[in-house]
């Protein structure tokens, strides 16, 4: 079963029960993470992201079963969808949509964030788009197990740079702290680390002051922080945070002195393994395609932003709105191409390269002796 996805759920079902108030009942919080299981659907999120005033609480039950829960806010003329990173179906978005329209006559748009949700076939005019992805591994029952699924070259550097982190590195071990017991300024020593690897490679932190404090108060609620030391300093760390059966990794940093021992793979091996013995079913990596994440076994979802118009004539009265997705989206698929090109360009290199290799071995074999 995959625990942060909701069941597919048709809202023609028999006995479906639609009730939309404002507000967060007292019920809602618990029945968010039993539901999607997920960081960027609770409540937690919700409250440090933008406040909880406002919001409206969307539910429908069927057979007195929980199937679809969404909070929303109004602004203006759009209602925005808050939860986030879920997989909802096809059919809960159309009835979302005809609830909030039918309900709120002064909304133009709903819009919904980072959501996995098939294609909209909508009557009304709408826009539907690649906007993030989610790498995601299913963890099986043990580390053992996970270890074992592993390549062998994988398995075979996981061992190496452990092996020589503790035989050149002084003072070198691994720790691990969760929730109240993280020392906040040893979380800070992580994130100060993120910035100093973005600045080595000449880019900038995404990590600001407030989200430092965003991810500061979710590891010590429900998180949990792998570091490394090196002669009593935080040389290498992961921060993330668990809802339900899942954890999301939120920061991985090393500091670039130690960029030829791997320190970052190993705090991120460590809390996969981790969240294993914690049993968790999913480890998110959340945003952005490495290799390390599909050397760990990860494996990308796609997640899009949706607006969904009432109307053409209300697409043209949110012509900006209309305009910044376009442009969203076309960047994004310029940046994939980008990215597929020099995918392409990097496996050419590798061919020539090994073609090369094997005219310069013919040769040397055909010399006469």
């Amino acid at each position: 079963m995959n625990h942060a996805l909701p069941r597919q759920f048709s809202p023609n079902e028999a006995a479906a029960e639609t009730r939309c108030e404002p507000g967060i009942p007292s019920w809602a919080p618990a029945a968010l993470e039993a539901l999607y299981g997920n960081l960027y659907a609770c409540l937690t999120q919700f409250e440090i992201g933008f406040g909880l005033s406002g919001l409206h609480t969307y539910s429908v039950r069927t057979g007195g079963q929980l199937c679809t829960l969404l909070m929303f806010r109004l602004r203006g003329h759009r209602a925005e969808v808050c939860n986030e990173v879920i997989a909802i179906g096809t059919d809960e978005v159309a009835a979302f949509d005809a609830y909030v329209f039918a309900h709120f006559p002064q909304v133009r748009v709903v819009a919904w964030r980072a959501v996995h949700t098939p294609p909209q076939r909508q009557a009304a005019a709408s826009q539907y788009y690649d906007y993030l992805e989610d790498t995601i591994i299913t963890l099986p029952a043990s580390a053992e197990a996970y270890f074992a699924s592993l390549s062998k070259n994988t398995r075979r550097n996981l061992q190496r740079q452990e092996r020589w982190g503790r035989t050149e590195l002084a003072g070198f071990r691994i720790c691990v702290r969760r929730c109240a017991d993280i020392d906040p300024e040893q979380a800070k020593a992580v994130i100060a680390l993120n910035h100093a690897r973005m600045e080595f490679k000449h880019k900038q932190s995404g990590i600001d002051a407030e989200e430092t404090a965003r991810i500061l108060r979710l590891v010590r609620e429900r998180g949990m922080m792998v570091w490394i030391e090196v002669d009593g300093k935080v040389a290498a760390g992961a921060l993330g945070a668990t809802v339900g059966r899942n954890f999301f990794l939120m920061v991985l940093a090393h500091d670039p002195a130690y960029n030829a021992y791997g320190l970052g793979i190993l705090c991120c091996y460590r809390a996969i393994c981790e969240s294993i013995a914690d049993g968790c079913a999913e480890f998110h990596f959340l945003w952005g395609l490495y290799d390390y994440k599909r050397s760990f076994l990860g494996a990308p979802r796609a997640l899009y932003r949706l607006l969904v118009y009432r109307s053409r004539m209300a697409q043209l009265a949110e012509a900006p709105l209309a305009f910044a997705a376009w442009r969203h989206s076309a960047r994004r698929r310029l940046l994939a191409w980008l990215k597929e090109q020099d995918r392409k360009d990097a496996a050419m290199a590798r061919a020539l390269r090994t073609a090369r290799e094997r005219l310069l071995r013919l040769r040397g074999a055909r010399q006469p002796t």
